[in-house]
């Protein structure tokens, strides 16, 4: 009988386009590792009654304060055979209806992350080696370029577009900018704006 430490998620590398449904998630057991559910699995759980709090951790890279490898199991501790700060992250844009924002996700994750956040049409910058290039690349975009905000206040109006020219003219428009940005950066692995309904 293995124990449960915790759960994560199984991410698609092969595109940063990928598909919600190719989003795994998977049990962290204790002397086994990560083992993937897949759809209608039954999990038989044993709760032992006794619950045991390890202690968050700060993450020296993350903009957070805390980093819980409980909750988070690919956290930053070196002795982590695979760790979160060391895989490939995407600097993207996302437009709203009248804000746009830089943010950063774990190299196929991107989508989901915009979809969260209620983005009408995002763009990606570049794909970098790891988190702390990454959240470098985001602080310089958001303090060097007016129009990107690094973590804007999103209202309730700026996800709500009323029409399809609207949106259509959202994308332009980050187009443009995403274009302009990774031309100054030098960045040549830039994609062009996708819109999302």
């Amino acid at each position: 009988m293995a124990v449960l430490k915790g759960y994560t998620y199984i991410l698609p590398t092969s595109s940063p386009f990928e598909a919600l449904d190719e989003i795994k998630i998977a049990l962290l057991l204790e002397d086994i590792g990560i083992v993937p559910l897949h759809l209608n699995d039954r999990v038989n759980l044993w709760l032992s009654g006794k619950r045991v709090r390890k202690p968050a951790e700060i993450c020296p890279y993350s903009r957070a304060v805390k980093c819980d490898p409980l909750f988070n199991p690919n956290c930053h501790n070196e002795e982590k055979r695979n760790t979160l700060c060391k895989f490939p992250h995407v600097v993207y844009l996302a437009a709203f209806r009248n804000k746009l924002k830089v943010g950063t996700a774990v190299k196929g994750r991107e989508i989901l992350r915009v979809y969260e956040q209620g983005a009408r049409a995002f763009s990606i910058l570049t794909v970098t080696q790891n988190y702390p290039r990454a959240v470098m690349l985001e602080r310089m975009v958001s303090k060097t370029y007016d129009e990107i905000r690094e973590r804007p206040r999103i209202t309730y109006s700026d996800v709500i577009v009323h029409n399809t020219d609207e949106i259509i003219h959202l994308r332009d428009k980050l187009n443009q900018v995403t274009k302009r940005i990774a031309l100054d950066l030098g960045l040549n692995d830039w994609l062009r704006a996708r819109i999302l309904y």
